[in-house]
């Protein structure tokens, strides 16, 4: 999926929510990165922020 393709899903109103990624229990930092032909988005491997405490 593009970024353009995302955006098309998003309405304007929406475009100030907040992004969140879960994957599994609790959470995790993302690192974002911007290269020539990608926008890559990758996690973390500790959870720092955890819900079940």
């Amino acid at each position: 999926m593009t970024l353009n393709d995302f955006l098309k899903r998003v309405s304007e109103k929406d475009k100030d929510k907040m992004i969140i990624y879960r994957e599994g229990e609790g959470w995790s930092n993302v690192n974002i990165h911007v290269r020539e032909h990608e926008i890559t988005i990758t996690c973390d491997d500790n959870a720092i922020f955890s819900d079940d405490k």
